[in-house]
């Protein structure tokens, strides 16, 4: 039987098969947690594409495209060029591996032949992402065969454009023999626990590899739009030397999240400030930065995530500021910091969110307090600590729309505190803060408070506390039953309300477990009689 007209038009299968593929493109972002980065392939049905590929010839091509368009081992690869074995913790070159883990290890010993060399081609070519996992280990002379046995000189993937891989004494020849300048996306992660056994000597020669494959970057992979180095281990991976970043032209998103020789920020700064489309930048905190005039710095600079580390924190933001002030900046992520520099009066961010008052929309922090032993030179924070100290440096930030502070001791936030927010941020569309609920007596705004501060920002759709006051005890939010009463309806109100169904929908996201009972929805008047009843219709059931 004939197949289906459909079926001979190339687009119609390739839509068709697409359903088979990978969830989503990884697209990974500077504010993505390490720990969590996606699985590249994940989720594409790997059997299926495979059968279809072989079902019928409308089916072949774009199912073969599809099914090694996105590789999460490289092995399956390399088979089809030369015949792999594997052996036990040993490679063929000079490294000492005093680990007895079973460590496996690919290695081959002899060339590819013609047709293998053939058949690696035709499929290496079809490849766009690939991820090296930890516990792939290849004896990387295989790659040297591969690469001595192409004739033309290019990458042993031509086409290749996302590469996922870790540090390791041999990393800027692996990257070098697989990638040229077709390389968009690059994503150097910390090694798994089998690095972890070598000799200490491996240390130096896994910072030596990460610094030359750096360096040969610009010169062999000049298109690339993003790079990401994520390894928290305590080498020191980069030094001084940051004039490869000046090369990356193309440069859209840098995170480096590692150990630096020095004070890095004071060397990196001058060569990010000359790149033209640089868009997304994530950095360690470093209190030794000096400020340094960029007439036309950072043009294109959007979003900012900055990691807090050993030192005074937010001692370099002044400096940062005065760098990158002439920028449209949107969003402003700082993790893993202390609250002590944090006062009623004054805190290190006040310069910084001054500079950028009419830009910044998006704020997000997650902080935490200086441990005791260094309080002699450096203040223990009260406990609990107010909420107010943190907020007070984004009173000012005029556009602000999001607000996302985690603090992971104990905190407070009155209802004092509540009102003086009534006033700012008109644009507000979601406000979340999180911490330790505390047992003090006041340490939560009220019921009404709140109910407050959500009238008094129309475009609010997301509120998250960890409590609230209720008769003068602080009670979760996830706790709260009912309606506390005393908010009666009016005239008053029903004005402040601007869309009752909405405000319910904050209130229901808030407190999930609140229930009204048809008596106090049938009984409210105006508007503030729509908000009970559009609860009761989404009461929790028992």
């Amino acid at each position: 039987m004939a197949p289906h007209r459909a079926l001979e038009n190339i687009d119609v299968v390739s839509y068709i098969l697409q359903y088979f593929g990978p969830d989503s493109d990884s697209g990974l972002s500077v504010f993505d947690d390490v720990d969590v980065f996606p699985r590249l392939g994940a989720g594409k049905q790997w059997r299926i594409l495979s059968y279809c590929a072989r079902t019928s010839k409308a089916f072949c091509g774009p199912a073969t495209r599809l099914l090694w368009r996105e590789l999460p081992l490289l092995v399956p690869l390399l088979s089809l060029g030369m015949r792999l074995s594997k052996s036990k913790g040993k490679f063929s070159y000079d490294m000492i591996n005093e680990s007895d883990n079973g460590t496996i290890i690919w290695y081959s010993t002899g060339g590819p032949a013609k047709k293998g060399l053939q058949r690696f081609s035709r499929f290496a070519a079809l490849v766009r992402c690939i991820d090296i996992p930890e516990k792939e280990h290849i004896d990387p002379t295989v790659l040297f065969h591969l690469s001595l046995a192409n004739p033309q000189g290019e990458p042993l993937l031509p086409m290749v454009e996302e590469l996922w891989c870790r540090t390791s004494p041999f990393l800027d020849m692996i990257v070098m023999f697989l990638a040229g300048r077709s390389l968009r996306a690059l994503t150097i992660l910390a090694p798994g626990g089998w690095l972890l056994n070598y000799a200490a000597e491996s240390d130096t020669r896994n910072a030596g590899a990460v610094r030359r494959l750096l360096g040969a970057l610009p010169s062999k992979t000049p298109e690339l739009r993003s790079l990401y180095v994520c390894d928290t281990s305590e080498v020191d991976l980069l030094d001084n030397d940051m004039s490869w970043v000046g090369g990356l032209r193309e440069l859209r998103s840098l995170r480096l999240d590692c150990g630096w020789d020095g004070p890095f920020l004071v060397h990196l700064m001058p060569a990010l400030a000359t790149l033209d489309h640089l868009c997304d930048l994530a950095l360690l905190l470093d209190d030794r930065l000096v400020a340094f005039e960029t007439p036309r710095g950072f043009p294109q600079l959007r979003n900012l995530r900055l990691d807090g580390q050993s030192h005074d924190d937010f001692d370099g933001m002044d400096a940062l500021a005065q760098i990158m002030s002439p920028i449209h900046l949107d969003r402003l992520e700082i993790v893993l910091a202390f609250v002590n520099t944090f006062t009623e009066n004054h805190s290190l961010l006040d310069a910084f969110a001054g500079v950028y008052a009419h830009t910044l929309t998006s704020i997000h922090l997650s902080l935490s307090a200086r441990m005791p032993r260094d309080s002699e030179f450096f203040p223990a924070p009260p406990v609990p600590f107010p909420a107010f100290y943190l907020l007070r440096p984004l009173l000012q930030l005029q556009g602000l729309q999001v607000i996302d502070i985690r603090y992971h001791r104990q905190m407070s936030l009155t209802d004092i505190d509540v009102r003086k927010l009534e006033e700012v941020w008109p644009s507000l569309r979601s406000l979340s803060l999180s911490w330790r609920v505390p047992n003090t007596a006041g340490s939560a705004p009220s019921f009404h408070c709140i109910v407050d501060f959500i009238l008094s920002h129309p475009d609010l759709s997301v509120v998250h506390i960890p409590a609230v006051d209720i008769e003068g005890r602080s009670t979760r939010c996830g706790d709260v039953k009912a309606v506390p009463s005393g908010l009666a309806a009016g005239d008053d109100l029903d004005q402040r309300i601007p869309d009752p169904k909405k405000v319910a929908e904050v209130l229901r996201v808030m407190f999930p477990n609140i229930s009204v009972d048809e008596f106090a929805a049938e009984v409210g008047s105006g508007k503030w009689g729509v908000v009970l009843s559009t609860l009761r219709d989404s009461n929790p059931t028992k």
